[in-house]
């Protein structure tokens, strides 16, 4: 990646002295921005742009010397030959920002000159980002490559941007910088055929001071990476991710399939990772400002305002957020009584400074709850008269932001005033200031998600050893289905039980007689579609005695035949009452195994009481899930989350052995007196004729 960043010369090919031509604007962002090395521009008339030669040709090897980095602007059928020359000269890192691609396709794409540069790419072990971007910028060298003009004003900081979009990347700086958080990197990814956010965010974190990540994105191909790598950092990462609506999703035909959509399974990863999520623009913001505080160390908040008004609104945000506001101690009291001996106002957390008028008493007051060990962070919103308390407000915020620097607790700081004014006190001080208490509230609800999730996943993660021989790649069902989509009954409780899921007792009918009554009888074949069985009349409850038995198995064959399903077996169990556990594993085509639990039965879909998490995990993260959804008041004492944990880990597991499994639905496990007995499961596989054809597909990439 050090190419792309750190080139040593830049050829700039599509520039034209025309007066609308977006190639000479990348030249003129190089120029005026005194980038260091060579800039070469290419056009197809010789010519010249802001005192840069224009050739016309890539002919002479020589006027290259020194180059090894090109940025491509020209009409998309023209891009693989100019990938193909610039491999020919050596330059092996490209930045082709081209649309006319994959981004098109239903309205007009151009597939073909896809394949060609990926093609062009390959034969010359080139790397290249795009197409369809606006390349990348690195503010200290002058590396500015978008083909929109870029002002020399922009603030300049510490932070990393990389955005599927260039115009929402740019816009994030300009918007980063409105808030006093400057950057020194930015970099668009566009259609991402090559380069993408991983390996750009992996370089950038390794090799250069980046004090936080803010990513926008709209695909996330290689998820698992992505959360492994801001596992692996102390750098923050924060993650527009867009593209959520549920209208292209798929019809899913499983309850797994359903509930695991994918925006949940990003969601969860990117918690689970300790990455902060943001949902729009303006949340992306605040998460940039909440990375430049220190960690939250727990959920302990003080609240201090100069409105008692705001004080309730920012204890209100607190509440919503589940953050605490305990007392103050009697020590602490005592020292604020000391500072300000006569007060109208009772003092408490959130603590009114209404009728404190000496600023300077106000910043000792800070100090001293800052210092305070019972707090894990401080909120303070100074309501600002700019009339009568310019100097005041401008000393007394300089000094809070002294104090926040030197604090080891996050100090959250909003200025009810103006949009104007809040922008000059951020400048003044070099520290988040926030327009509203709720921002300022909020940016402490983010910073302990982040600390929480990060603690959790700390912590080992479960391993399981699976029983016996693994699933056979080409199963043999008993209706002679050799590769059969969905698995048996019998057959998906027997593999979820090497999960170490406790599966009930169950027979075949006429291969042995129940002990107990009454019992249920279910229709048990291996199909290739979803047979909701109950639905459709292949479920039989309730029953007593043999006699029952038999008559319901007759009953459930003749349905089966009559829905043309194969004949199976019909399986004979106890009828088992309690509370019902949903649990289910998924193969996300981004982030791997996933697993979900909630409420279960029937209903599972309608209550929509159902968490998913990715593989793998531990104990503390599945106990902390369980807290999210009904079940410590459905199912009490009857359900163990650690026992919970290790039969998801070995769902989890099953997925990571056998590649063909796509999704488990064990639904429900049913908690009795007797411990808990999963009465229903289903399996679903990749068909060899599907594996077959993804292989192809992978070697043809």
């Amino acid at each position: 990646m050090r190419q792309f960043f750190d080139p040593k010369g830049i050829v700039v090919i599509g520039v034209s002295d025309a007066r609308v031509n977006l190639g000479k604007n990348i030249v003129d962002n190089l120029v005026r921005w005194e980038f260091g090395g060579r800039v070469v521009a290419v056009g197809r008339e010789a010519g010249e742009v802001y005192g840069v030669a224009v050739l016309d040709s890539m002919d002479d090897e020589a006027a290259f010397a020194g180059c090894d980095l090109a940025v491509i602007l020209t009409p998309a059928n023209l891009v693989p030959g100019h990938m193909r020359r610039c491999g020919a000269l050596g330059i092996n890192h490209v930045i082709v920002e081209t649309a006319g691609f994959s981004e098109l396709d239903g309205e007009g794409g151009n597939g073909a000159a896809q394949r060609a540069i990926l093609e062009a790419a390959r034969d010359h072990e080139m790397r290249f980002m795009g197409p369809n971007c606006v390349g990348l910028m690195q503010v200290d060298t002058g590396n500015i490559l978008p083909f929109a003009h870029v002002p020399r004003d922009l603030l300049r900081g510490d932070t990393a941007i990389i955005a599927q979009s260039g115009g929402v990347g740019l816009a994030l700086m300009r918007g980063l910088a409105h808030q006093g958080v400057g950057s020194n990197w930015m970099a668009s990814v566009g259609n991402k055929l090559d380069v993408d956010e991983v390996d750009l965010a992996a370089h950038l974190v390794a090799k250069k001071d980046v004090g936080r990540v803010v990513m926008y994105l709209e695909s996330i191909p290689r998820g698992r990476a992505l959360c492994d790598l801001a596992r692996s950092t102390e750098v923050p990462f924060v993650v527009h991710k867009a593209n959520r609506s549920t209208a292209v999703a798929h019809v899913a035909q499983s309850h797994t399939a359903a509930l695991a959509n994918d925006d949940r399974v990003v969601s969860a990863a990117l918690e689970q990772a300790g990455v902060l999520r943001a949902t729009d623009s303006r949340e992306t913001l605040l998460a940039a400002h909440a990375t430049r505080l220190p960690p939250l160390r727990g959920r302990r908040i003080a609240l201090l305002s100069r409105s008692g008004g705001h004080a309730v609104i920012s204890a209100d945000r607190c509440e919503q957020l589940g953050l605490d506001l305990p007392p103050f101690s009697q020590p602490l009291l005592g020292h604020l009584a000391s500072l300000q001996r006569q007060s109208v106002i009772r003092r408490g957390n959130p603590l009114d400074l209404g009728d404190i008028f000496d600023f300077r008493v106000a910043a000792r007051v800070l100090a001293r709850v800052l210092e305070d060990d019972g707090f894990d962070g401080v909120v303070y919103v100074q309501l600002h008269n700019r009339v009568t308390e310019v100097d005041q407000g401008e000393e007394f915020l300089k000094a809070a932001a002294a104090l926040g620097k030197a604090a080891d607790k996050p100090l959250a700081l909003a200025v009810v005033s103006d949009e104007a004014q809040v922008a000059r006190f951020r400048d003044l001080t070099g520290w988040p200031v926030f327009d509203t208490p709720e921002d300022a509230v909020a940016v402490m609800g983010l910073l302990v998600r982040q600390q929480e999730a990060r603690t959790r996943a700390r912590a080992p993660r479960l391993t399981v050893d699976l029983p016996g021989a693994p699933p056979e790649t080409a199963p043999t069902s008993v209706s002679g289905l050799a590769n059969a989509a969905i698995w048996s009954l019998g057959r998906s409780l027997a593999l979820v039980s090497r999960a170490g899921v406790p599966v009930a007792d169950t027979v075949v009918h006429g291969s042995t007689q129940p002990t107990r009554f009454p019992v249920v009888a279910k229709h048990s074949a291996d199909t290739d579609w979803v047979v909701h069985k109950a639905a459709v009349g292949l479920v039989r409850t309730g029953l007593e005695g043999p006699g029952q038995v038999s008559e319901a198995a007759r009953e459930i064959e003749e349905t089966a035949q009559r829905l043309g399903l194969p004949t199976g077996e019909v399986l004979v169990q106890s009828h088992l009452e309690g509370p019902e556990v949903f649990l289910g594993a998924r193969r996300d085509p981004s982030f791997g195994p996933v697993v979900l639990f909630g409420c279960g039965g029937s209903l599972v879909e309608l209550l929509d009481d159902v968490v998913c998490w990715p593989y793998p995990f531990g104990e503390a993260e599945i106990a902390h899930l369980v807290g999210r959804t009904k079940l410590d008041s459905l199912a009490g004492d009857l359900l163990d989350p650690k026992q919970l944990a290790r039969w998801l880990a070995g769902l989890g597991a099953l997925l990571e052995a056998d590649p063909t499994i796509e999704e488990i639905d064990v639904n429900p496990v049913v908690l009795t007196a007797d411990g808990p007995q999963a009465i229903d499961a289903r399996v679903h596989r990749k068909t060899t004729h599907r594996l077959a054809t993804e292989s192809t597909r992978h070697h043809t990439q």
